[in-house]
């Protein structure tokens, strides 16, 4: 499976955007009858658990072939990636500038190149 830089984006800005008042508990994907796109969504929430943007737990699904991604909030550091690739136009940018050089990084990288886009809008570099 390759890696989705804009379902990572998706979800954290989904998670972002729930009330507090509903809880922070969360299953991903909420359309499980495609198995292939529950699959893709499932690791990516994984990844992004075990790469410290979001914390959270998985189950087993009754079926049995399937596991669950449950997140339960996304980390100061999933808050800082979110942050820096927020708006549209600096993440279109920002995967300009990758896809110029193969279109993969590390996600630190990611995030310094789409701060360095926030800081060329404001004015600073």
């Amino acid at each position: 499976m390759k890696r989705d830089l804009d379902l990572y984006r998706e979800i954290l800005m989904a998670m972002e955007a729930r009330p507090a008042h509903e809880g922070i508990m969360m299953s991903l994907p909420d359309h499980k009858e495609d198995e292939e796109e529950h699959l893709r969504v499932s690791e990516h929430v994984h990844t992004m658990h075990k790469a410290g943007l979001i914390e959270g737990y998985t189950t087993a699904l009754a079926d049995g072939r399937r596991l669950n991604w449950q997140v339960i909030r996304i980390t100061n550091e999933g808050h800082d990636y979110i942050d820096a690739i927020r708006k549209d136009t600096i993440w279109e940018k920002t995967k300009a500038k990758l896809k110029s050089v193969g279109g993969g990084a590390s996600l630190d990288i990611i995030k310094d190149l789409a701060l360095l886009q926030i800081k060329q809008e404001l004015g600073l570099s």
